[in-house]
């Protein structure tokens, strides 16, 4: 249950018990006529999982619309406000699966910029907060074609304002982490 619809169902119930409508039967049954009620706002009826805890994982469940590694997914929720205990329970009940997230973080970047085999498993690491584990099935399933890569980042480099030889393209492209071979490929693909 979404936090609107909770708190509209609280003082829903609330606006009820106070004015005194007739009496209320619970789940079992059982008369409640004329008895008070204190209303539960803490814990959830059906399963008791704190209201914190569900809604941590509600939250989760929305951001894993998109590919979240469990540190970086933390670290979100953690600065939408929940308290580490309601974290960790979301994380661990959200059924994400944090290696396929990877891939499709990868296939993600791929999709709008060009990486080597190295940068692309660096980028999981570094900025989405992956494991080494998770950022190498990442990158190793993603269905890149690392020649392609490289011609794609050397097109994109002879696209700007600089000016490179061939011997120059060459070393970026081993700079920014593509092999003797990929580099070779890039720079004879783009001309050279």
């Amino acid at each position: 249950m979404r936090k609107s619809n909770l708190i509209g169902t609280v003082a829903l119930l609330t606006m009820l018990l106070l004015s005194g409508c007739g009496g209320s039967q619970d789940r079992t049954g059982a008369d409640h006529t004329g008895t008070t009620t204190e209303v539960e706002t803490t814990k959830l009826e059906d399963d008791n999982i704190s209201i914190g805890k569900r809604n941590a994982l509600e939250s989760a469940k929305d951001f894993l619309t998109y590919d979240w590694s469990y540190n970086g997914l933390y670290d979100q929720l953690e600065y939408e406000g929940y308290t580490d205990e309601e974290i960790k329970y979301a994380l661990d009940n959200c059924e994400a699966d944090w290696k396929k997230n990877a891939v499709g973080m990868a296939k993600s970047y791929l999709g709008h910029s060009s990486f080597s085999y190295d940068g692309l498993r660096k980028q999981l690491i570094e900025y989405d907060k992956y494991t080494e584990d998770e950022a190498k099935y990442g990158v190793e399933n993603c269905g890149a074609d690392w020649n392609e890569e490289a011609k794609r980042m050397a097109e994109k480099w002879l696209e700007t304002d600089i000016n490179f030889s061939s011997q120059g393209l060459y070393k970026q492209l081993i700079f920014a982490g593509f092999t003797e071979k990929q580099a070779e490929y890039g720079v004879t693909a783009v001309g050279y």
